[in-house]
């Protein structure tokens, strides 16, 4: 994989590197599987997606219903005695054949007068694929026979007048466009979206309702989740009611939350957890009415109560956090992850990082630098370790009493003995963020704390024996792990220099205000 660092760090015998800021290459998100069908093409969305209008204003409640009596039909223009309540932009379908129309097929609607009517084809188009401005009609492609006039043939041989208007067609007052490339959220892979257009000159406005059901776990949490970004001034501080009908059989409940739209081109998180009741969800978007452009992307079903950074199939334990030298493989057991857009982790004691030991790259009986950027959060545990290579012989640093570092290191054996520890030369008060950086060679350990030195110490012992255990972070050598963030590691297998260190110190200092 490639391997991007900031400009600054040093890369010479780097050999593991994680950095949770580094959403791009290193920090993918959370353990997780998107529940909706076919989520490489439907959350995302993109071309061949099943996503379609929900029409909210349909006609006589699912039934035909009587449009009125038909006057004349002259010049493919419909004219009734009275006035119709028919709308443009309505698709519609006769109940019976006749006039020149065929029973159960939808006609697009052009409502010219109170009194008259055409009809046109109908562009069935679900997918936005065909739902972009036509720069040869000014309009929406989806609509080129209505913008062109593109009339179908009718007379007024039994004409019917029964007709009706199916609740999820798309393209009714809703036009989807998909923006090929349109997605370019912050520590996201560019995607694909779909531009959502409320636009029907009469104010009707439809939503989007999903058209392949979700299946979900009853009783279990659940968290849905999507990405807004507001295209134009009209929608800025706009509200999307979102919904969700939870069902089976002849039950169902309902969930719903307002997603408030943002100022014009930021892209923002938005997301509901739920606990349903039936096996079944269904999704629908209904805006504010009004002149509404936004683009939507990143939809995603998921298990649990945190909305986790969007996945276009699933994302397992090992591909959550990814080594920036590309040389290790990296298992995140059990971490608390937080419900924001970041879904940035925390260790509570008892969870941690795992790395299969390799003695190619961690060539601890010679030389190695440990370099940790944490935040402390704990105040009353007695041993908490940000780094561990458990029962290895290759060094630990051990958080003793919340506010010091041991670093362990011994000749190897079983249980690390016999082995010695060295005391840090300063503190990391609880709700401090810092930068911890050791050095080990055959004769000598030196502490670093922000790119400062803070003292060298003696080592009684010229090589170590390492075991093959994994390096573990977050857990602790004697079973109490560390309790706050660790937000970068990286280890070398040589001693840096004073400088290499304040270099790297540098290199991300400005990330947390130091």
């Amino acid at each position: 994989m490639g391997t991007t660092y900031s400009p600054s760090v040093v890369t010479n015998g780097l050999v593991m590197y994680y950095d949770m800021n580094n959403t791009q290459k290193s920090w993918r998100g959370a353990p997780v599987t998107n529940l909706l069908p076919t989520p490489a093409v439907n959350s995302v969305p993109t071309t061949g997606n099943g996503w379609g209008t929900y029409n909210t204003n349909q006609y006589g409640s699912g039934a035909y219903f009587s449009i009125g009596t038909v006057a004349s039909v002259s010049g493919n223009i419909v004219t009734m005695t009275a006035a119709h309540s028919l709308r443009s932009y309505d698709v519609m379908q006769p109940q019976s054949t006749g006039g020149g129309v065929t029973a159960g097929t939808n006609y697009l609607i052009k409502k010219l007068s109170s009194t008259t009517f055409s009809l046109h084809p109908y562009n069935s188009s679900q997918d936005g694929s065909q739902g972009y401005i036509n720069p040869a009609t000014g309009t929406y492609k989806v609509y080129d026979d209505f913008a062109n006039d593109v009339r179908i043939s009718i007379n007024s041989t039994s004409f019917p007048t029964m007709w009706w208007g199916y609740p999820h067609l798309p393209n009714s007052g809703l036009v989807k466009e998909v923006r090929v490339n349109g997605c370019s959220i912050p520590g996201y892979p560019t995607t694909d979206c779909l531009r959502l257009y409320h636009t029907r000159p009469d104010g009707v406005t439809d939503g989007m309702a999903y058209g392949v059901d979700t299946t979900v776990t009853p009783g279990v949490a659940h968290t849905v989740s999507f990405w807004t970004k507001t295209v134009n001034s009209a929608a800025v501080g706009q509200s999307i009611s979102y919904q969700i009908y939870n069902y089976t059989g002849g039950s169902a409940v309902g969930f719903s939350f307002s997603a408030t739209l943002g100022a014009v081109g930021v892209w923002t998180k938005q997301s509901l957890t739920f606990t349903p009741s039936y096996g079944t969800a269904i999704s629908y978007f209904f805006p504010s009415s009004g002149n509404i452009i936004y683009d939507l992307a990143h939809i995603q079903f998921e298990t649990g109560s945190t909305a986790s950074s969007w996945s276009n199939s699933s994302r397992s334990s090992t591909q959550a956090l990814l080594d920036l030298t590309g040389n290790n493989t990296f298992t995140v057991n059990s971490l608390t992850y937080s419900n924001d857009n970041n879904n940035s982790f925390s260790f509570n004691g008892s969870n941690s990082v795992s790395i299969p030991f390799n003695s190619s790259l961690f060539t601890f009986n010679a030389e190695q630098t440990i370099i940790i950027w944490m935040k402390n959060q704990s105040p009353s545990s007695a041993r908490r370790n940000p780094y561990n290579q458990a029962y290895a012989g290759g060094g630990t640093i051990t958080h003793e009493n919340d506010t010091y570092f041991n670093y362990y290191y011994g000749t190897g054996g079983g249980d690390n003995s016999p082995y010695t520890s060295h005391a840090s030369p300063f503190s990391v008060v609880v709700g401090e963020t810092a930068q911890i950086a050791i050095t080990r060679n055959t004769s000598q350990t030196v502490w670093y704390k922000n790119g400062v030195l803070g003292n060298t110490q003696t080592n009684p012992y010229g090589s170590l024996v390492t075991g093959t255990n994994p390096i573990t972070i977050g857990s602790g050598y004697t079973g109490n792990g560390y309790v706050g963030s660790i937000y970068t590691v990286m280890l070398y297998n040589r001693t840096l220099t004073a400088v290499e260190i304040s270099q790297n110190f540098n290199a991300l200092r400005s990330r947390y205000g130091i």
